[in-house]
């Protein structure tokens, strides 16, 4: 095996249900000859789609591109809930489905758009004293499990069976489908939970784009295949460009090179209040930054190839 040229960029891959998202990163690691990979948002091992892993450099931009737009679509079963508000775990609950309209689902799928607390599953990986809610379950330990701010952007029923729903919808960081299965189900006076959630978009990615798992399983031994998938990797440079940016000029970027402040003289374009790639005059990404009074700060250097 030959060995390959460093890599600095975003692979999109469309997860199969079972692999976990570490998984799908050990096996990126292999496909691709680095072990600078990580994603930029957990999927479950029942769901399917888009996650999107960045590689090389762009581990760098995990912060940034993971407070992005999400969009899913799911079908949740009524009348029954589990353990782990999916179809793998145990049912824990049954209750009765009352006659449901579109009309009926819709109203009460609309007031959970906007900002709204919501309880995390208690088979999570969010850390309550250090220790995170799965881990808790194995034990059996009595868990109370946190709420948290999130946001849920638009929400689409597309069907309605006797006991299943069908939805679409949008929403941003830190959102739990899962969650929102049961919520919804409460709302119409039943249980509920996940069957099936593919997530068909995340920050502007979409499964259309993607390789797939078994691709990405098969290129670990094919030199032939493992330059198709090298290939398929978006550019940190095209990466960056489509995040807020700047550009330096000369003396700027020897500053950010060196982790110094750049002054605002030496800076051209739109300041926000976001975090920003500053480019140089070649377009070439040379660091995260953030605005701070006059000047830029330097927030993450990115490694000059």
């Amino acid at each position: 095996m030959t060995t390959p040229e460093p890599l600095d960029g975003l692979l999109v891959v469309d997860k199969s249900r079972g692999p976990t998202s570490h998984d799908v990163v050990n096996v990126a690691r292999r496909a691709l000859g680095t072990r600078a990979i990580g994603h930029t948002g957990t999927l479950d091992p029942m769901a399917t789609g888009v996650l999107v892993l960045v590689v090389g450099e762009a581990t760098k931009l995990v912060n940034a591109l993971t407070a992005s737009s999400k969009r899913y679509t799911a079908t949740i079963r009524l009348g029954a809930s589990t353990h782990t508000l999916d179809a793998e775990g145990e049912v824990d609950g049954t209750a009765d489905v009352p006659a449901l309209t579109l009309e009926d689902v819709r109203a009460a799928a609309a007031k959970f758009v906007g900002e709204i607390d919501q309880r995390v599953p208690n088979v999570s990986a969010i850390k309550v004293d250090g220790t995170s809610l799965y881990k808790r379950a194995r034990r059996g330990q009595a868990i109370d499990a946190p709420t948290r701010r999130v946001r849920l952007d638009a929400i689409d029923i597309v069907a309605v069976r006797e006991s299943e729903l069908d939805i679409d919808l949008r929403c941003g960081s830190g959102f739990y489908v899962r969650s929102l299965a049961r919520d919804l189900a409460d709302s119409l006076g039943t249980l509920g939970h996940l069957t099936a959630l593919r997530r068909v978009e995340n920050g502007g990615y979409e499964a259309a784009q993607a390789v797939t798992f078994d691709a990405l399983k098969e290129a670990r031994n094919d030199e032939a295949l493992r330059a198709d998938v090298r290939a398929r990797v978006v550019p940190l440079s095209t990466v960056c460009r489509g995040m807020p940016h700047v550009r330096l000029d000369e003396e700027g970027v020897t500053h950010a090179r060196c982790g110094r402040a750049v002054a605002l003289t030496h800076v051209t374009g739109e300041l926000t209040s976001e975090t920003m790639v500053a480019f140089d005059a070649a377009g070439t990404p040379v660091a995260l930054v953030g605005s701070v009074g006059d000047a830029l700060r330097v927030l993450r250097g990115f490694q000059a190839r």
